[in-house]
């Protein structure tokens, strides 16, 4: 449903609000995740693949509500990396984790397949003993998609 991804959005931004104005009320940022969390699974957990389609579409294509739910897979520093919360639960259905997982891997497509295109290139250059190279990969890959990336180097 449509309302369902509009009112996810409205939530986290009042909920963004909340918790960075200087006289921000946490629990009330705390209580406007948890109804997130809630609507965010009642999507998760849609049967109808063409509504669930749509709806995770619409939110992976939000800025505000895309961190949230792809848990930011390219952060620009580690500070940002664990900014956002989690709020998918598992849902004991094998279906529809996949479901999920297939739409976030399609939606970042184009970025894992630079990355892993970077990668082959990292390692064709530490085979080949041209290690000026391979770190100027490391440094290529850091750019585009943040520090925490150099881990699976």
């Amino acid at each position: 449903m449509a309302d369902r991804v509009d009112l996810i959005k409205g939530l986290i931004m009042q909920k963004e609000i909340k918790s960075r104005s200087k006289r921000g009320d946490k629990k009330q940022a705390s209580k406007l995740l948890a109804q997130i969390k809630k609507i965010f699974n009642d999507v998760l957990k849609e049967d109808d693949d063409n509504v669930f389609e749509g709806d995770i579409i619409r939110l992976l294509s939000s800025p505000a509500a895309n961190s949230y739910i792809s848990r930011n897979f390219f952060p620009q520093n580690l500070s940002e990396y664990g900014r956002y919360r989690n709020i998918i639960e598992y849902t004991s259905d094998l279906r529809l984790e996949l479901r999920w997982m297939i739409y976030c891997l399609h939606f970042y497509s184009k970025e894992i397949s630079t990355f892993v295109r970077e990668r082959e290139k990292y390692d064709d250059f530490i085979l080949l003993n041209q290690y000026e190279e391979a770190l100027k990969v490391v440094e290529g890959i850091e750019k585009s998609f943040g520090p925490p990336v150099k881990k699976f180097l």
